[in-house]
């Protein structure tokens, strides 16, 4: 799997902006940070958070995707996004699972997340 950061950033930002509109599901997935916030219901805060996707929707497309799949991609943007934020971060190629099939591997086996 080739690494292009430069357009995997997108993905982590949708992630963010999604969990700053709804941090109860930030936070029900384990996200630290959100556990002292709800979210704004109010018809200017779907505004802005409509107007926040477009906008992310828009640079994202404007880039090509380098023949990796949808789940690599999302997988280094992950990984992108943690380490921008001062975190340690290794991508570790594991043919044939994604981050989801990880996630939900350690969630049957009864840990938490």
């Amino acid at each position: 799997m080739a690494f292009h950061d430069g357009h995997l950033k997108h993905a982590a930002e949708l992630l963010s902006a999604v969990f700053d509109a709804d941090p109860l599901s930030a936070s029900m997935y384990g996200f630290p940070g959100y556990d002292d916030r709800l979210p704004d219901l109010s018809d200017e805060a779907e505004a802005r958070v409509a107007s926040s996707l477009a906008t992310i929707a828009q640079r994202a497309e404007a880039h090509t995707d380098h023949g990796l799949a949808e789940t690599e991609r999302q997988t280094l943007d992950f990984a992108t996004a943690w380490r921008e934020l001062g975190h340690p971060s290794q991508c570790v190629v594991m043919p044939g699972l994604n981050h989801y099939d990880i996630i939900l591997d350690v969630l049957r086996d009864g840990h938490s997340a």
